[in-house]
C-alpha cells in the first residue's frame, strides 16, 4: 500500500456524488495518517495536473478519477474535480 492509497480510496468512493471535492491539506493529512512532505506546501509542480503521471501523489487521485482543478499553497487547499 503506498502513503497516497487512503486518499485514493477517499476520492473514489466520492466519484459520480459529488461534481468537485475542495479539501485542505490538514485534511489530506488526516486521510493519509501522514504529513505531506514539504514539496506540497512550497512548489505547485506537487500539484499540478499530469496526463500519465508518475509522482505517487498525482497516481492516487489520478487513479481514482480525479484531477486538481486548483490549488492555493498559502491557503493550504486544494480542489479536486473528475477526469472527463
Amino acid at each position: 500500500m503506498t502513503k497516497y492509497e487512503p486518499l485514493e480510496i477517499y476520492l473514489r468512493n466520492r466519484l459520480g456524488r459529488e461534481s468537485e471535492i475542495t479539501m485542505s491539506f490538514d485534511r489530506i493529512e488526516s486521510i493519509i495518517k501522514s504529513k505531506l512532505p514539504n514539496s506540497a506546501f512550497r512548489h505547485q509542480a506537487w500539484w499540478a495536473h499530469e496526463v500519465n503521471p508518475q509522482p505517487v501523489q498525482k497516481v492516487a487521485w489520478y487513479k481514482a478519477g480525479w484531477k486538481v482543478e486548483s490549488y492555493n499553497i498559502s491557503r493550504r487547499i486544494v480542489k479536486f474535480v473528475p477526469l472527463k
